[in-house]
């Protein structure tokens, strides 16, 4: 193939299905495979997804559409579903729990009390009063500000209230938090990796999408460890090379990690 010809590997992890395809550079989809996703519900109203059966079904995938097409492969982008996240050990890799969908509802108590809470309110009335004088964008947004099930901050907050290994690994700084794609760059580079971009930050409940970093007075109020949180990249930044450790006949960089809604409006421009 020349150089007209040169492909770019595309994964994309969905709610309730996964793809991957090999796309040219002008957009015509070479090859492309689908798998279903099992949505696990081990008590009523929780909704997660196994990532050993999930980490299976990528490489399959992966494997399916590049065969034959290795030596053409020159990149690989990633969109996904954003808000369904995991913690593992950062030494070995190991995950503490399945993945927690934006599904999973185990996080309504938690949420209601924190919006009914008396303090709460009041901080809300007061930066209305503040970020109206001072005409603080922040200020103004915080006012309205209300926790929801699909938000991370309260599942996050469930994984370190209810699973001691998670709090311990986190006093040891071997505690890792990521949502999907920050799982995914993780693996593929053989946990090289570990990083998110800001488009699956900003959808979190902990980001500060002004100044572009995770918010310490969010992620303070909410009980969510700073140093359990991802490095945030530009979407088209370089997110490592997929580790040869994969045996997939070739080593290529990720150079693209976004959600799949703004994938979306990308693509249809």
């Amino acid at each position: 193939m020349g150089v007209a010809d040169e492909l770019i590997l595309s994964i994309d992890v969905g709610t309730t299905n996964c793809r991957a395809a090999v796309i040219s550079k002008t957009g015509v989809i070479v090859k492309i495979a689908y798998r279903p996703i099992e949505l696990l519900s081990p008590i009523q109203g929780w909704f997660e997804i196994c990532p050993k059966v999930l980490w299976g079904i990528i490489l399959d995938l992966i494997k399916t559409v590049t065969a034959g097409y290795e030596s053409s492969l020159r990149a690989c982008g990633i969109s996904v579903q954003r808000n369904t996240f995991i913690t593992w050990k950062k030494d070995t890799g190991e995950y503490l729990h399945n993945f927690i969908t934006w599904l999973d509802m185990r996080s309504t108590s938690l949420c209601e009390s924190w919006n009914n809470n008396c303090f709460i309110s009041l901080g809300r009335w007061a930066a209305w009063a503040i970020g109206s004088i001072v005409r603080s964008r922040h200020m103004i947004c915080a006012a309205s500000f209300n926790v929801k099930e699909k938000a991370i901050p309260m599942r996050l907050k469930w994984v370190m209230d209810n699973i001691p290994e998670a709090k311990k690994c986190q006093k040891d700084d071997n505690l890792c938090f990521g949502t999907i794609e920050t799982w995914l760059v993780w693996k593929l580079t053989g946990g090289k990796v570990w990083a998110t971009d800001f488009s699956c930050a900003s959808s979190t409940g902990i980001f500060d999408i002004w100044k572009l970093t995770w918010c310490p007075v969010m992620t303070t109020l909410f009980g969510n460890p700073m140093n359990i949180l991802p490095e945030v990249r530009c979407s088209n930044s370089f997110f490592g090379l997929l580790d040869e450790s994969l045996n997939l006949g070739f080593s290529i960089p990720i150079t693209g990690v976004i959600g799949d809604q703004q994938a979306s409006i990308f693509g249809s421009q």
